[in-house]
């Protein structure tokens, strides 16, 4: 994907994002600075409630590659309104329930010197569809 260190998230109108941009029990898509139209790099920024530290995930589903575009903030929950995957956004992106059999790769975040938040390199896992 196109994300590496230092590369900013960006929502997807082009604006680059502090950790306190997000209110808690939100979500947003974002891409890479390097990148936005990249559709594998489309990512979900999501700050769960009680939480000051945001966390990303990729949009694409593990089962059929839909895009993951539902957060259920009670609960901490991705899910993909295609098959209703549904993953804990708290604990790692596991799956909880549906079709997919793997975790939503995560994105590790950092702060750049300016506050904006930036990857600190690409996704922990690889991205999309995958069996087993």
């Amino acid at each position: 994907t196109a994300w590496r260190r230092g590369v900013r998230l960006l929502t997807v109108d082009g604006a680059p994002l502090r950790p306190q941009d997000l209110a808690p029990g939100s979500a947003t898509p974002v891409v890479a600075s390097t990148a936005p139209d990249d559709a594998s790099s489309i990512a979900v920024l999501v700050r769960l409630r009680g939480s000051a530290t945001p966390r990303a995930y990729s949009r694409i589903c593990t089962h059929s590659g839909c895009a993951v575009s539902m957060f259920r903030a009670a609960e901490s929950q991705l899910v993909c309104p295609c098959h209703y995957s549904v993953f804990d956004a708290a604990n790692g992106g596991e799956i909880l329930s549906g079709p997919a059999s793997q975790a939503l790769p995560e994105l590790p975040l950092t702060v750049d010197a300016d506050g904006f938040l930036v990857a600190e390199g690409d996704f922990d896992r690889p991205i999309g569809p995958r069996c087993g």
